[in-house]
């Protein structure tokens, strides 16, 4: 093969499993989809020149990214629509300066975040999915910005501030169609335990990014079937119980009226809305009143 006349018809490449340490692209002009997962990059060729590349993913490297020996620059992505980074050891902290103003889909799980970077919202304004699952993240206030997005996957943090939490996703959630925030102080005892993703074991980012909505990232958490969550609910004790209403109500009245998952199991709004001996219950305590959450 003649490694120096260009692939001008390739559109998508993988290359997973590997153990790749860096990949020249600038011969690859209408590459479109790129897969890198499981290798030891620290270095892609052509990228800044790749304008018609939208996809890609870099899970799982056998070696920090972004950091001392490592050649790539998290502003070269800014262009990208698709941008897959999860199960990595993230050595210099996250602080992009451009706009990704094309990013929309953006998975960040399990790679030591303890916070979102200063002004996250307002530069991947336009994101529609976002999965942060498995980091140490307490305070969500940095997606203020956010105007597009329908999938957020928060689950496995360190989120304990319901009030304050549900006050930003107010903010952002308009279009938010899916939601988990499982696993977190907030979420404690609400669902029966699940199993925690192994990585990118079999699966790839999809070029259309729809695995994120549907559940199938190797870095989501796996949807429980109403009713076994149901069954699950019925055997909770009452102040856990009672927590989780209070909990869905609040994430009901942030999402508005397009939510349709919540922690994994589709929503039933009329049952969180319903005056059950629950609800009751939580009028008695003043927790709610005239149907109305305080």
């Amino acid at each position: 093969m003649d490694d120096t006349k260009p692939l001008s018809k390739l559109r998508s490449l993988k290359l997973n499993r590997n153990r790749l340490e860096s990949i020249d692209i600038s011969g690859m002009p209408h590459l479109r989809h790129l897969q890198l997962d499981r290798n030891q990059v620290s270095s892609i060729k052509g990228l800044p020149s790749a304008h018609h590349l939208k996809s890609l993913s870099l899970r799982e490297q056998d070696q920090p990214l972004f950091g001392p020996k490592c050649h790539l620059v998290f502003d070269d992505f800014y262009e990208l629509r698709e941008l897959y980074l999860s199960g990595n050891v993230i050595q210099t902290p996250l602080s992009p300066r451009r706009q990704f103003l094309n990013m929309q889909h953006l998975e960040l799980a399990n790679v030591g975040l303890t916070a979102l970077p200063r002004k996250f919202g307002s530069r991947f304004r336009n994101l529609r999915t976002l999965n942060l699952n498995y980091n140490a993240i307490s305070e969500v206030e940095e997606l203020r910005g956010l105007i597009r997005l329908k999938s957020l996957m928060l689950a496995g943090n360190r989120l304990s501030r319901l009030r304050k939490t549900a006050a930003v996703l107010k903010k952002v959630g308009g279009y938010l169609e899916v939601l988990d925030l499982r696993d977190n102080p907030v979420t404690i005892g609400f669902y029966a335990a699940t199993p925690a993703p192994e990585g990118a074991t079999t699966s790839c980012p999809s070029p259309s990014g729809v695995e994120e909505k549907r559940g199938a990232s190797p870095f989501a958490k796996p949807a429980t079937p109403a009713a076994a969550d149901a069954a699950y609910r019925r055997r909770l004790d009452e102040d856990t119980r009672l927590r989780r209403r209070v909990y869905e109500l609040l994430m009901v009245a942030a999402a508005a009226s397009k939510l349709q998952t919540l922690d994994g199991v589709e929503l039933d709004r009329p049952a969180v809305k319903q005056e059950d001996a629950d609800w009751r219950r939580l009028v008695e305590m003043g927790i709610l009143r005239n149907k109305t959450a305080v």
